[in-house]
């Protein structure tokens, strides 16, 4: 049985060696309990081949506990094989000395018999010349060595000694013939056996197997960013590591001047084209190795603006050397897509048999392996691959494979062209989705039909890798360069040919094992999007030339802009042959719960299971459920409520009297994007929206990249400004899913409160969500959660992740509010809490005890609480 901790060292503070499951862990301070606990079941699992689920919620230390026990662990594992090695060249040296000594005795044997018989003869020789009897004449030519050795039986002895001594050490022979003593060969032997030793290059030179690498996971670069200042705290921060990241983080090439790109992988296309690039004067391999980095001036662990800001220095560019670094690090850090989607494993050349798999924020783990096993590929873009195949074969170039690549995709165009042409006939959009989706079972009848069968997958697939191959051989590209014209598919056909490619194969390989677990649909709109396509492809398709896309005039004007999506709805398509090759996989976050889903979705065993509690004392948490407003009207956050006017009148007062109790920075999250925008109209008309101005800054989260960054900042500040006493403190309306609820750090005063408004449903009319609801339904007999019972369970992760917000560290305090009159009434949406929320959740039936409850926590650790926070019953304005 594992041992659970032994400590070592008694000290309150400061670093302690303790031992952990066997193996002994190095903490930078006093360890909690959960993370105890947590470095156990890492450990355990490591050690064991088992995976392991660890649901710990967000401040309670749970990064630097998986950094701690895996690297432990990795310098354990490498320590102990380095014995095995060392042990085993011992016991082969000890086997080889041995050997050695029983030839050697076999030798000294050999050589007194055969001076025995030497003597013997010389005893004979001199009596015969005594007696004379049998005296003979032998005659031989002198030249004639052979001749001369058949008669001369010592020499021939001596001879065939001294070749023996000379195949172990040609100096040992040399000694051996005229050593200290005077001897000879004929009377000693000495086998030198150096060449045995430990020391000796010959078991040197042989590898020593290195301890598996580790792969640490999470779900966005930032969160990635402060995993690595976690790193920094413990003593396994020398460790050899790499950080994978996009060119949008990592290129340091600035456009010139004449030149616009949507965005930096696009340039970096450009700049590398084997046709029209210039190339780049940052790729080359100044930063491709640790001993590089070393002389670089970075000094393990950085993060990625460490690298970037090195690239500038030596002029390299970061983006391929942390990809070259790969190979030679110990822990890699990424986004967990990264191994996840087959497609970016691949280019990123990504090795995982054998490795630690470690997923961090793990929750949405399933939809990213749905995702990643899914595919949507334009009608066009199909047409345009089918005639990029078409003009390579005209080429020359692999004729044969180019012209079935493009029958292929003719093939498919056809099918497509039929179905779409079927679901116009149907009247309304509902009657066209349904007539536009099939089941995996039914579209393999349905692609049946129009030669799209297994015998021309199977070769499409083989097909695809040659003529990748074939643009990407040294030949073709120096073609490429002589001519100024492509040799070869052009890289979004690639993208094509090989996405198809994936799709066919997940659903046909292994005798079509996974047909049951795919559906088909054709639409305008794509339904999973890559993050392949992003930071591998240039934007927009253009031939060799630069010129714009092709026009088809016998392609029906309809088919244009519908998309093939290929949807998976087992997320263990992706997950499980990951699984079956790894050594162990650590699925973490702080909001899992119910973890049994995870087995059941991802077809994978988690032996080992924890749900840890939080790290805070019991007064630094306040948790309150509410169902009514200051006005006393009902807060049902339901579809049926929100469109009311007095629903959002009452919700506007409440987060009003809210703000008023709370200092510095209070987070609101709301189920949608739709509800924000029409919440803030209404409270703009109202006038709600101005008083909530007076007490603070207030801020929303938009959709898309483009403003979250200032948003943010612009929060941030604001909450210093009001530390300074120069600011009311900010609120920001974010959503629930969206990016604020994923991996900020809003510690301290940067969320003393947070209020979630409902429960974030997935969207019911989404297609994904329709099917998905459907296949579990028809999957329960195998262990899958119903599809009511999925449904609610990614409500309340999402409601859970939006939660953890606040609390990041033992000494922080804060309040949680939810609001929906749902949690008061009925049990299951209280029982889809995360364990530290559930165990501390007060319900409050009217606002006036709410009210009264918070005020006083909050009180009790900021004394300085606004004089308008008092309530203030007004009517309606």
């Amino acid at each position: 049985m594992d041992t659970a901790v032994t400590p070592t060292r008694s000290a309150d503070d400061g670093p302690r060696k303790f031992f952990v499951a066997g193996v002994e862990v190095e903490f930078p301070v006093k360890p909690y309990k959960c993370q105890i606990s947590t470095m156990n079941m890492v450990i355990r699992g490591l050690r064991h081949l088992s995976n392991t689920i660890i649901e710990s919620p967000t401040g309670s230390g749970k990064t630097l506990s998986l950094l701690c026990s895996t690297l432990a662990w990795q310098r354990a594992e490498f320590a102990r094989l380095k014995d095995i090695v060392e042990k085993e060249a011992a016991e082969n040296a000890l086997r080889q000395s041995e050997e050695a000594k029983r030839q050697q005795m076999q030798v000294d044997q050999d050589k007194t018999k055969r001076k025995q018989e030497a003597q013997r003869e010389e005893q004979i020789v001199q009596r015969r010349r005594v007696t004379g009897e049998d005296r003979g004449i032998v005659y031989y030519d002198e030249d004639d060595d052979e001749d001369m050795d058949d008669f001369q039986p010592k020499k021939f002895v001596k001879k065939m000694e001294g070749t023996k001594l000379q195949s172990h050490n040609e100096e040992s022979t040399t000694e051996a013939e005229g050593g200290a003593d005077g001897s000879t060969p004929s009377d000693t032997v000495t086998v030198d056996t150096s060449w045995l030793s430990t020391q000796c290059g010959c078991v040197q030179t042989e590898e020593v197997p290195r301890a598996p690498k580790i792969f640490y996971c999470s779900r966005t670069h930032q969160q990635i960013k402060q995993v690595v200042r976690e790193l920094r705290k413990s003593v396994y921060k020398d460790v050899k590591m790499t950080i994978l990241s996009s060119r949008e983080h990592t290129c340091i090439q600035i456009p010139w001047s004449g030149h616009k790109f949507k965005n930096k992988t696009e340039m970096c296309h450009t700049l590398l084209d084997p046709i029209e690039g210039y190339g780049c004067m940052y790729k080359n391999n100044h930063m491709s190795s640790h001993a590089a980095l070393e002389n670089c001036k970075m000094v393990s662990p950085w993060d990625v603006e460490d690298l970037v800001q090195a690239g500038h220095r030596v002029k390299s560019c970061p983006y391929f050397a942390s990809r070259d670094l790969v190979d030679t690090a110990d822990i890699v850090f990424c986004p967990y897509v990264y191994l996840i989607d087959p497609k970016i494993r691949n280019m990123m050349k990504l090795q995982l048999r054998g490795a630690v798999i470690l997923l961090d924020e793990a929750h949405n783990i399933e939809d990213s392996c749905r995702d990643a096993a899914s595919c949507s590929v334009l009608y066009d873009d199909i047409f345009q691959s089918m005639e990029d195949c078409k003009r390579v074969a005209s080429m020359g170039i692999l004729p044969e494979i180019h012209d079935s690549l493009a029958a292929f995709l003719s093939n498919l165009m056809t099918w497509m062209s039929q179905k779409i042409r079927f679901a116009e006939m149907y009247q309304t959009d509902k009657e066209k989705i349904d007539a536009s989706t099939w089941g995996g079972a039914i579209a393999v009848a349905s692609f049946e039909e129009h030669n799209v069968n297994l015998e021309s997958i199977l070769e499409f697939k083989k097909f695809t890798v040659e003529a990748v191959a074939a643009t990407n051989s040294d030949e073709n590209i120096m073609q490429t360069k002589a001519s100024y014209e492509q040799h070869g598919v052009q890289k979004a056909t690639v993208f094509v040919l090989e996405g198809l490619s994936l799709a066919f194969g997940l659903m046909y390989d292994n005798n079509m094992e996974h047909i049951w677990d795919y559906y088909v649909v054709v639409g305008r709109n794509p339904i999973v999007g890559s993050s392949f396509e992003k930071d591998v492809l240039p934007s927009g398709w253009s031939n060799a030339s630069g010129s714009p896309r092709l026009i088809a005039e016998d392609v029906p004007h309809s088919d244009w802009g519908h998309y093939l999506n290929f949807l998976c709805m087992n997320p263990g398509v992706i997950f499980q042959p990951i699984a079956d090759v790894v050594r162990s996989i650590v699925l973490t976050s702080g909001t899992l719960a119910p973890l049994e889903t995870f087995t059941s979705e991802l077809s994978t065993t988690f032996t080992n299971e924890l749900q840890a509690l939080h790290i805070i004392d019991e007064n630094r948490l306040w948790v309150g459920s509410l169902g009514s407003g200051p006005r006393g009207r009902e807060l049902q956050v339901s579809y049926q409520h929100t469109s009311l006017s007095d629903f959002r009148q009452e919700l506007g007062n409440t987060i009003l009297e809210v703000c008023k109790v709370i200092p510095y920075g209070v987070l609101c999250f709301l189920p949608s994007y739709g509800l924000l925008e029409a919440l803030r109209q209404h409270w703009l008309m109202s006038g709600i929206w101005k008083e909530l101005e007076v007490h603070k800054e207030v801020l929303c989260e938009m959709r898309g990249n483009k403003d979250f960054l200032p948003t943010i900042q612009a929060y941030y500040d604001s909450v210093r400004h009001c530390e300074l006493g120069m600011g009311k403190g900010p609120l920001l309306f974010a959503i629930m899913r969206g990016k604020v609820s994923e991996g900020l750090d809003f510690a301290d005063n940067r969320a003393r409160g947070v209020i979630t408004v409902g429960i974030p449903y997935p969207h019911l009319y989404d297609i994904q969500v329709g099917l998905k609801r459907k296949y579990n339904d028809a999957n329960v007999k195998r262990g899958l959660k119903s599809g009511s019972q999925w449904y609610e369970t990614q409500a309340y992760r999402a409601l859970n992740q939006a939660l953890g917000r606040c609390i990041r560290h033992k000494n922080d305090w804060g309040a949680l509010i939810i609001i929906d009159k749902r949690f008061m009434t009925v049990e299951k949406h209280v029982q889809g809490l995360s364990k530290w929320i559930r165990r501390k959740v007060q319900f409050f039936p009217t606002f006036e005890k709410f009210h009264f409850s918070l005020r006083n926590f909050v009180q009790y650790h900021n004394p300085v609480v606004p004089e308008e926070s008092q309530l203030n019953h007004q009517n309606d304005n």
